[in-house]
């Protein structure tokens, strides 16, 4: 690693559709360097061995627990890590449940929103 990409801030990608999540660390990576996880046990497991500035977290990660309950259990464990929910729907109530369980923000996903 040179000197700039050691520079970069560390951004977590937290989505069970790798290919997406992917994309994304590609796109970000010129500024950004990007670690995805394709579930919260590997997202738990990266963010207790390197400091992140920031976490971009599904809110419908396919698997045991919800992207809403992850984000809780980051921000218990991380306190300072900023978290971006990630969604498909910019629906009102999980927009306000993302930011009760400690998230930043959100964004709406999809192919189109990575051009």
């Amino acid at each position: 690693m040179n000197e700039k990409e050691t520079s970069k801030k560390k951004v977590l990608i937290v989505d069970d559709e790798i290919d997406w999540a992917k994309d994304l660390s590609v796109l970000l990576s010129e500024h950004f360097h990007c670690d995805v996880a394709p579930g919260p046990a590997e997202a738990m497991e990266a963010i207790r061995e390197v400091s992140y500035a920031l976490a971009l977290v599904d809110i419908d990660l396919q698997v045991h627990e919800p992207g809403i309950e992850l984000v809780k259990r980051m921000r218990r464990d991380d306190p300072g890590l900023a978290v971006v929910m990630l969604t498909k729907s910019a629906e009102l109530e999980d927009v306000v449940d993302s930011i009760k369980a400690g998230a930043f923000n959100y964004v709406v996903k999809g192919r189109k929103s990575l051009v």
